[in-house]
């Protein structure tokens, strides 16, 4: 059975370097026959065996760059039932409006979330970056969608909660007490005013602890696999030259060149 941590919100958050000493593995479909509430038997999925990559390959690691982990997205007026895995990866990131897409801090910071030492063209750029966390999550993708109770239909999936730190501390205020928030199950709705989610407790066991020991094996593989997918569902990841192209500052035509390279 998969081992929490003591406390999930107290996982050692991963970084791009421990990210980036992943192996690289074929992608295996995360959807799988799951957890029931009653812990009767089920059928494991079939996983396919990693592909052995070339010598050519060996120093690229394309996990890092999988789209196989999607982020959690709760459509109006549905529910999301999910638990809790871990790791937890965090992070600084800016919003481009013009481009409506996330990109990572690249700013010099002492330590984990104080002030910034040494300002990176990002900053100046976009303005202040907010501290998000990407969370590895179980979803019930089978649950009802109003209620989030689980009614006979056991699918699975893993996938990404990204959330502010206000959303992450939500989490924690909802789960009781003296209680680990990865013995949980979570249900996630859309705020009714404003941009997000809200969250709430769903059950007091998480219904996947319950399953089979062949699919918590699955389930713990699929952990595994995908983790280090974590940090790069923060934001994209730029250097100073693509934020300057990015800005128009890009005038030279050694930036141009380098851009053109990194393209």
């Amino acid at each position: 059975m998969f081992q929490f941590d003591e406390d999930v919100n107290d996982v050692v958050p991963m970084t791009k370097a421990a990210a980036a000493g992943q192996a690289a593995q074929t992608a295996v479909p995360s959807t799988a026959s799951a957890p029931t509430a009653t812990g009767g038997p089920a059928e494991p999925t079939l996983v396919a065996a990693p592909t052995t990559l070339s010598d050519a390959d060996a120093d690229f690691d394309a996990s890092i760059y999988s789209n196989n982990l999607s982020k959690l997205k709760v459509p109006t007026g549905t529910v999301a039932r999910f638990a809790i895995l871990g790791p937890v990866a965090d992070g600084f990131r800016h919003y481009a409006p013009d481009s409506k897409t996330y990109y990572a801090c690249i700013s010099k910071r002492d330590g984990k979330r104080p002030a910034i030492v040494e300002q990176a063209e990002c900053c100046k750029l976009w303005g202040e970056a907010k501290f998000y966390r990407s969370a590895l999550i179980l979803h019930y993708t089978g649950a009802d969608p109003k209620t989030g109770k689980l009614n006979g239909n056991s699918s699975w999936q893993l996938e990404a909660l990204v959330v502010a730190g206000a959303g992450w501390g939500q989490i924690k205020n909802v789960a009781p007490e003296g209680v680990k928030l990865g013995d949980l199950d979570y249900k996630a709705t859309p705020r009714t005013s404003g941009f997000g989610l809200e969250f709430s407790v769903q059950a007091n066991a998480a219904a996947w602890k319950k399953s089979s020991p062949e699919i918590q094996a699955q389930i713990v593989a699929e952990v595994e696999r995908l983790k280090c997918q974590l940090p790069v569902k923060l934001g994209k990841v730029l250097i100073p030259v693509q934020i300057k192209a990015i800005a128009g500052q890009a005038r030279s035509g050694g930036d141009l060149e380098a851009l053109a390279e990194l393209d």
